[in-house]
């Protein structure tokens, strides 16, 4: 069965009886249409973000990793804020990390084993960090439910201005405190 051929919207307009009220301009009509909905370029990335986030939301992991270093005058502490999806499923985590530009780490293989006596499967991830994962977190944001307040955190950390040896000491511990603090926030919403 073939389809009638839709009317445009003058055609709509014409055929309203006389006295109608409102607006009755087809150039109005075609430019509210072209408003209310994203175009067809829009809506593809924009889904794609909305999974991501929402693989994130349940699989991932929104933290900030400590590494200390020991040199000969002291031990210093450093932050790396991170971006993780771990899952069984090698095509999702590979979708992920393509939309989101990360690298996909190979296969862990957990020796433990499952109730029933069996070994685990495989695990594949990506980790995301850096500048990278600034941006990441930028483009998830508006689409993060569970992990939301994570992001903000690590977004207000990458806010914070990068060490440098020639800064001040007392501004060098400063910087570090504010980290710290950030780090614990976000220790205690991973709980």
């Amino acid at each position: 069965m073939e389809k009638a051929p839709r009317d445009s919207i003058a055609e709509i307009i014409a055929k309203l009886p006389k006295g109608t009220v409102g607006i009755t301009d087809p150039i109005y009509y075609q430019r509210r249409l072209e408003q209310s909905y994203p175009k067809a370029d829009e809506i593809l990335p924009m889904l794609a973000l909305v999974y991501c986030a929402g693989i994130v939301d349940g699989e991932g992991t929104l933290g900030i990793r400590t590494r200390k270093y020991a040199t000969k005058n002291a031990t210093s502490l450093y932050f790396t804020p991170v971006m993780m999806v771990e899952m069984t499923s090698k095509t999702t985590v590979e979708y992920v990390a393509n939309v989101l530009d990360c690298h996909v780490n190979p296969p862990r293989q957990d020796k433990r084993l499952t109730k029933n006596g069996k070994v685990r499967k495989p695990s594949w991830r990506f980790i995301c960090s850096s500048q990278k994962l600034a941006k990441n977190i930028k483009l998830l944001l508006p689409y993060l439910i569970t992990k939301r307040p994570q992001a903000e955190l690590i977004l207000e950390f990458y806010t914070l201005p990068k060490l440098h040896h020639s800064y001040d000491e007392d501004y060098k511990v400063s910087i570090r405190e504010k980290q710290l603090k950030i780090y614990e926030k976000i220790k205690e919403l991973n709980r």
